[in-house]
């Protein structure tokens, strides 16, 4: 009878482990889920488009950008943006096919390329910075038959 009543208490003691882990494990993978949603809520970015417009060099030798109009995509959670969002998201909104160069506006720099991850990860911090939660992302687009796409009189 002891040893019945030495198992029944370590088969006890195991299960109310058990238990008790399962659900601090439980609370922790529910508390990170929240915190993980916060987090997400925060990094929130509006997407300034700027497109049909095309890249010349001032006489400084920067990179700037004339003509064209822009869209706006608000509410793009950062941590979904990648090399590839803004030009499916102007393709979208304007029908575009290819584009032949894409850039973003820093502060204080002027345009950069956006060519690889690093540049996103650029943007989306520029986008997270700046007061108004806006990142502006300037796309030189191209007809379908290859030709760089301008309205006349621009």
């Amino acid at each position: 009878q002891t040893s019945s009543l030495v198992f029944s208490s370590l088969f006890s003691n195991f299960f109310s482990s058990l238990l008790w882990n399962i659900l601090c494990s439980l609370f922790v993978n529910i508390h990170l889920m929240f915190v993980m949603f916060l987090y997400r809520m925060s990094d929130e970015i509006s997407l300034i488009l700027h497109h049909n417009g095309k890249f010349i060099q001032n006489a400084n030798g920067a990179l700037e950008y004339v003509g064209g109009e822009f869209c706006v995509w608000e509410e793009v959670e950062t941590y979904l943006v990648n090399v590839w969002t803004p030009q499916e998201l102007c393709k979208a909104c304007c029908n575009y096919e290819k584009f032949i160069s894409v850039c973003y506006l820093v502060s204080g720099i002027g345009l950069q390329r956006l060519t690889n991850d690093h540049d996103v990860l650029s943007m989306c911090q520029t986008g997270l910075t700046d007061p108004k939660k806006e990142a502006h992302v300037y796309l030189e687009n191209v007809d379908p038959e290859g030709v760089l796409l301008m309205k006349l009189g621009q």
